[in-house]
């Protein structure tokens, strides 16, 4: 089973109910966590644009301006999970722009 179909699993029985209105709550939460963390394992592609700074959805930023307009991501910033928010993220149109 991939990420993506536990996601939709989750979500489709999400409305399972709880006889107790608190534990019902704590489900909730943990549910949508989980929903989280393994949207979090879906790697997202990287967009990259020489002019502007590249940034994971989290808002860290990756690269660096270097005040001509121009901005690159130096290789040490290329790391397989943001550092910020733990999202997978995929570095192959980086890799094939800096060929």
């Amino acid at each position: 089973m991939t990420e993506q179909e536990a996601i939709e699993v989750i979500k489709r029985v999400y409305n399972v109910s709880c006889p107790d209105h608190e534990d019902e709550m704590l489900y909730e939460k943990a549910i949508e966590l989980a929903i989280k963390a393994l949207e979090r394992q879906i790697a997202k592609e990287v967009k990259f644009k020489p002019w502007m700074n590249t940034e994971c959805d989290c808002g860290f930023v990756f690269s660096v301006h270097h005040g001509d307009g121009y901005h690159s991501i130096p290789y040490e910033n290329q790391t397989k999970y943001c550092t910020n928010c733990g999202q997978k993220l995929d570095w192959d149109v980086i890799r094939f722009f800096n060929r």
